[in-house]
């Protein structure tokens, strides 16, 4: 049974970069997952060079396991470097300035590039909803996204990798309508849907995305919380309906493994306890979807 589970870096190492990655894929491997999703920077705009992303390739290639899926940029994040409670938006691809606007392509280019290397064929990609207008997008962030999506095609089928596109905890009606746009506009081997569970949960629109997105389903972040705040647990640990998830993950296009997205400090034990808890559960409901699916 095939199964996915995030990789992140471990602050703990002195190596947290090479070292702490390396025991994060080996106590996800010794647990029993056969892939990963590629989670460090993805809220950054850090690039990577090419031999950052052999060397990477080869580690989880060591760890014996597989890449479901990439976390990419999209260029909003804190500041860090100078201590600043302000947000880093110079690589942003949906910026209307065009410096920041291509610097954010490049950012996101880069993580195709990277996505072909380690051997997945589809990154998750953020699109932050900068402006509303009664549940729809702003007209004009719309035509600005649709223009960076346009240029960023070429380097997405070139690389035969797709976006998956994710859904946010923001202004969900915005969400759906930027969704059926760009499903609308762009081909499924190019534009594709990530279902995050936490963040559909907090908007109390989980099951309505799910059925309406399912067939555009090509990546998952599957974790649970409370309904209020976006609390990254193994599934079982919060409220969310898992039974109505499962009956509509296994009536959709979403081929297998599922992949989860709980990071391991959410829980007080050690990372090795952790991540066989974590396998327990998931391979319940990844049983549960493949059995669904045989019975119709």
């Amino acid at each position: 049974m095939q199964s996915s589970m995030t990789i992140w870096y471990n602050p703990n190492h002195p190596e947290w970069y090479d070292g702490g990655i390396r025991e994060g894929l080996d106590a996800i491997r010794r647990a029993g997952f056969t892939h990963i999703n590629w989670n460090p920077d993805a809220g950054s705009s850090y690039i990577y060079s090419r031999g950052e992303m052999e060397h990477i390739a080869d580690l989880i290639r060591g760890a014996e396991l597989g890449v479901k899926t990439l976390h990419a940029a999209h260029g909003h994040h804190r500041v860090m470097e100078i201590s600043s409670p302000h947000w880093d938006r110079r690589k942003d691809f949906t910026s209307p300035l065009e410096w920041r606007r291509r610097a954010g392509i490049e950012l996101v280019e880069n993580r195709l590039i990277m996505a072909r290397i380690l051997g997945c064929d589809n990154v998750v990609l953020h699109v932050p909803l900068t402006g509303t207008h009664e549940g729809t997008p702003d007209e004009g962030f719309t035509a600005n996204l649709f223009r960076a999506f346009d240029a960023l095609r070429p380097a997405a089928e070139r690389e035969g990798v797709s976006i998956a596109v994710e859904n946010l905890s923001d202004s969900p009606r915005a969400a759906c309508a930027l969704l059926e746009g760009l499903f609308e506009r762009y081909p499924k081997e190019y534009m594709g849907w990530c279902y995050d569970s936490g963040h559909a949960h907090l908007t109390g629109f989980t099951f309505p995305m799910l059925h309406a997105f399912r067939e555009r389903m090509t990546a998952t972040h599957l974790h649970d919380c409370f309904g209020a705040r976006d609390d990254h647990l193994l599934p079982g640990d919060g409220n969310l309906d898992w039974d109505e998830a499962v009956r509509l993950i296994a009536e959709s296009s979403y081929e297998m493994p599922l992949n989860f997205e709980t990071p391991p400090e959410r829980y007080s034990c050690s990372i090795e306890c952790f991540y066989e808890r974590a396998y327990a559960v998931i391979g319940d409901l990844t049983r549960r979807v493949e059995e669904r699916r045989v019975s119709g």
